[in-house]
This record gives structure tokens, C-alpha cells and sequence, in this order.
């Protein structure tokens, strides 16, 4: 999502990488639509660009997507399909969700939430497991029972995900983690 700003520096990076090459970087964004997704990637295909970077939104890769990688140039960014055998580009997800964990039950142990958009994602699971582990190694399993999901990524399903915990706790908890700025931007 390019709203999102981790993937904005990264799409401002590798525009001034093509540029450098006399190349010209063309950018969408699925908004977490599978459907979105496959047609900008055909049209995309059908232009016989040089090559492509992709995100992908979905669990696992379509049919089509498996069919790209005879391209010379296709790399994936922050999702694995490791059994494809194409270039890859993660974050340690699981690292990151552990770290801040640890650092959020250690300053604020009382109470905690984790709002997670996109829960399917391979990267958000694996962001999941780390703090669910993490609240069971501080004794916490309580925590690890207190994790949100909403299917979108998005500012609003932050603030459905805070109203929602609301409702049930009638006051806000001593710490939220979230799977991804978007959604803290809701909360």
C-alpha cells in the first residue's frame, strides 16, 4: 500500500535507483484486493515491462504470479514463497515483532493489545506468533489471547479494531502494538 510509509521510502529508493539507469518505475497499489492485484499485474505483463517488484496480497502466490518468474527480472518484496525460487527481499518480522514485544511488556506489563490488519499475510503471522510467544515467555498468555484482527490494513479498521476493544474493556489499554502503520494511524 503505498499510504503505508515503509513502502513509500522503499518505492522512493528504487525510483531514484531507476532513474540512475535511465529506467522508469511505474507504482500501484492493490489495497489488499487479490482481484486488483492480478489485473495490474497482466496489464503490466501485457506491456512487456522490464520487470517487475511485487508485494503480493495474497497467502499464496496465484497461478498467474507463478507463471511470471520465467522473467529475467522479478523479485518479491516482504512476502516468501520460498519454495519458488525467486528473489526475495524480508524484513525479520518475526525479530521485529519480538523485540517490541519484549520492550512493551517490560515498560507496560498491566495490560496489552495487538490490532493486526491483513492477518493472513505470511509477514503479519509471523509478527503474531512472535508476540504471542513473547506473552508466554513474560507468563502472559492473558496477552497472547488479546490479539485483534481485521481483514483490511487500513486507518479505519485501526479505529474499528480500538472500538471494538472498547466495547468489551470500557477503557483503553496500557499499550496497543499494531501489525502496520496504516492501521495504527486508526488507533
Amino acid at each position: 500500500d503505498l499510504a503505508n510509509r515503509f513502502c513509500a521510502r522503499i518505492v522512493a529508493h528504487v525510483e531514484a535507483c531507476c532513474c540512475a539507469r535511465d529506467l522508469v518505475l511505474l507504482a500501484g497499489a492493490s489495497h489488499e484486493d487479490p482481484l486488483l492485484e492480478s489485473r495490474a499485474v497482466s496489464a503490466l505483463l501485457a506491456r512487456n515491462v522490464d520487470g517487475l517488484i511485487l508485494a503480493p496480497c495474497q497467502p499464496e502466490l496465484p497461478e498467474m504470479l507463478r507463471m511470471v518468474k520465467c522473467l529475467p527480472r522479478l523479485a518479491l518484496f516482504d512476502r516468501d514463497y520460498d519454495h519458488l525460487g525467486v528473489s526475495t527481499v524480508l524484513s525479520d518480522n518475526w525479530q521485529g515483532g519480538e523485540i517490541l514485544t519484549r520492550r512493551v511488556l517490560t515498560e507496560a506489563p498491566k495490560n496489552c493489545v495487538f490490532f493486526c490488519g491483513h492477518s493472513e499475510s505470511p509477514t503479519i503471522q509471523a509478527r503474531v506468533r512472535a508476540y504471542a510467544e513473547v506473552c508466554r515467555r513474560f507468563g502472559r498468555a492473558d496477552l497472547a489471547a488479546e490479539i485483534r484482527a481485521h481483514p483490511a490494513d487500513t486507518p479505519e479498521a485501526g479505529r474499528q479494531l480500538m472500538a471494538e476493544y472498547l466495547r468489551g474493556h470500557g477503557r483503553p489499554p496500557h499499550a496497543v502494538l499494531c501489525s502496520s502503520l496504516p492501521l495504527l494511524a486508526g488507533v
